[in-house]
């Protein structure tokens, strides 16, 4: 019983800190307030640079910003 309860935890841990990042590979990158073109740039990522992937949706990726706020990359 104890290691089938510690299986279930392990696996749930490892769940939990499963994460994605992207990389940059282009030169510049715009990121946007929200997930559209019309939306106000708020700043750039460069080539090599790697970001925590927060969400996605069709066409952009949610990342985390070194300041803690998410913020949109287009694909």
């Amino acid at each position: 019983m104890k290691l089938y309860l510690f299986i279930i935890i392990a696996i749930f841990c490892v769940r939990v800190n499963a994460q994605e990042y992207i990389k940059i590979i282009r030169p510049d990158i715009n990121i946007r307030m929200l997930p559209t073109t019309s939306s106000p740039i708020v700043g750039h990522a460069f080539s090599d640079e790697i970001y925590l992937l927060t969400s996605e949706n069709e066409k952009w990726y949610s990342v985390l910003l070194p300041s803690g706020e998410s913020r949109w990359i287009y694909k």
